[in-house]
């Protein structure tokens, strides 16, 4: 393919920054325990070559996998951007996951090494017990500087000049980890192509330059801050602040310290901000874009325009796709009810179940023109049965559905898949309900997510318990904290007889959602 980043790999960008602009401040990152490290274009370069001579010597090559189970950090940047430069391959994890949930992760990825945070250590032990495969566990702090920690002692060990690697364009740098609906999550594979090909586009579409700086608090592990905040970042040469998370009460200061023009968020945190500062003034900041997933009501947008004055730009992408196909754009008349219009470089069209196009104001599936690899996800780490289905006859299909108005505009109107979606994390229902199921008290689940007017959806739970049997929702919430994120847990607990069910078994949760809904409607 004759791609828009040609032959270029992550690392090109990192290294021409650091030649043309070696001494301007290229990263700022800040730990909830108040550690901050700033380095230049050349100090940046200079430690990833170093990280990547570190990952070489633990015995990891081309096509090598390793977690990287930590918080928002340079050591997460490091890592990521190393494995540019070595072939290896970095999978970012949730630091909030299980050791059951990370061990499915470290097993499925064939990772050989495992980088955690000093505060997860103890789960990542237990997940690391009994693989064959994993040949190191690293420890690394986040309450230190870099210099004084034990892994940065080993960096500094290393050398500071490129590595005699051989990288290209279709090799995967990072592999992310979705839920879906088959329950497990799957692995998609994210190359040096289609990571450029998104950060190109996003930057062009955004007027992201060198001269902007760009606030990083959604969670790295999540291909939005990669995709619509790191990656367009160092396309750009835009200088970055990485904080550990995100909080309402310190996000816009951290804005106003790093004189941030830019940041990357989701509808739940612009909510959160609306509720915090209800009653306070915001501190004035240098943002003049704010990014965003997921919908607002217009009320909430009529709030935010008259508390913050921030320009908003509504944007939908999902992992797979890499980059951001549809986004409000910049010029002309903008409404950002929508989820906008097809970029530069994307080809984006709504089809029926037989994959025909339709017309305007009819509902159906988001396709992405694709080009696995270039512009999208080549597929799913050994599941060659879902890559099949997901890209077809030259289009990647999203799942989502949408309909697309005579402007051209794209609305969201929910989900094929029955995905829910709580403040930016996904959540499979049938991986919930495996895990209610594996209760003694319990018969059936099934899960939905049902609205919530701060973190977008909440999890709620039908239960049928065995006969003789019952069990508090206290009691079921405990289970579920054994083997799931605290995110995945149920905040709600409904008891049933039985479920509604197709002909073949299938059990109907859109039925039970609407009758719950239903019923929500009517006691008020």
């Amino acid at each position: 393919m004759n791609s828009l980043t040609g032959n270029r790999i992550i690392p090109t960008y990192l290294e021409f920054h650091a030649s043309s602009r070696p001494n301007v401040t290229a990263l700022t990152t800040e730990t909830n325990a108040g550690v901050r490290q700033w380095f230049t274009w050349s100090e940046l370069d200079a430690l990833v070559n170093q990280t990547a001579h570190w990952i070489l010597e633990q015995g990891l090559g081309r096509g090598d996998s390793f977690a990287v189970h930590v918080p928002n950090s340079l050591e997460f940047f490091l890592l990521w951007l190393a494995a540019g430069k070595t072939g290896a391959v970095a999978v970012p994890t949730d630091p909030a996951s299980t050791a059951a949930e990370l061990r499915y992760i470290i097993e499925h990825s064939d990772a050989r090494l495992v980088v955690t945070e000093q505060r997860k250590a103890s789960v990542a032990r237990v997940a690391c017990e009994g693989s064959g495969k994993v040949q190191r566990l690293v420890i690394v702090s986040l309450a230190t500087s870099i210099e004084v920690s034990d892994f940065g002692t080993e960096l500094a060990a290393q050398s500071s000049t490129r590595p005699a690697t051989e990288v290209t364009p279709l090799d995967v740098i990072g592999m992310l980890y979705t839920s879906g609906t088959t329950g497990r999550p799957k692995g998609v594979m994210l190359t040096h192509a289609a990571y450029l090909y998104g950060g190109e586009v996003f930057a062009r579409a955004t007027r992201l330059g060198h001269t902007d700086h760009h606030l990083i608090s959604l969670p790295l592990h999540h291909a939005a801050a990669q995709c619509h905040a790191m990656a367009p970042s160092l396309v750009a040469g835009a200088a970055l602040t990485i904080v550990e998370r995100f909080s309402a009460s310190r996000f816009l200061e951290q804005a106003a310290r790093s004189n941030a023009t830019r940041a990357a968020l989701f509808a739940a945190p612009l909510r959160m901000l609306l509720r915090h500062y209800v009653d306070s003034v915001a501190p004035h900041t240098a943002l003049d874009l704010v990014t965003f997933a997921q919908n607002l009501t217009a009320e909430e947008m009529r709030q935010w325009e008259a508390k913050f004055g921030i320009p908003l730009m509504q944007l939908w992408g999902m992992t797979e796709t890499v980059g951001l196909p549809l986004m409000v754009p910049l010029n002309g008349p903008r409404d950002n009810m929508c989820m906008g219009l097809p970029v530069a470089g994307y080809e984006v069209k709504i089809v029926d179940s037989g994959g025909t196009e339709v017309a305007d104001n009819v509902p159906g599936e988001i396709v992405v023109r694709a080009w696995p690899g270039w512009n999208v996800t080549p597929g799913y780490y050994k599941n060659p049965q879902a890559t099949s289905e997901l890209i077809r006859n030259g289009w990647l299909y999203t799942g989502d559905r949408a309909v697309r108005d005579v402007r051209g505009q794209f609305h969201f109107l929910g989900r094929f898949k029955e995905m829910i979606k709580r403040a930016g994390e996904n959540i499979s229902p049938l991986e919930v309900e495996e895990v209610l199921k594996a209760h003694c008290a319990v018969r059936d689940a099934a899960v939905v997510g049902v609205p919530d007017p701060l973190r977008d959806e909440r999890v709620l739970a039908f239960v049928v318990f065995r006969e003789g049997c019952s069990a508090s929702a206290n009691e079921l919430k405990a289970w579920c904290g054994r083997t799931l994120a605290t995110f995945k847990i149920p905040e709600e607990f409904e008891t049933c007889k039985e479920f509604p069910r197709t002909s073949v078994g299938k059990v109907q949760r859109h039925i039970l959602r609407r009758s719950w809904l239903d019923r929500l409607d009517g006691g008020h």
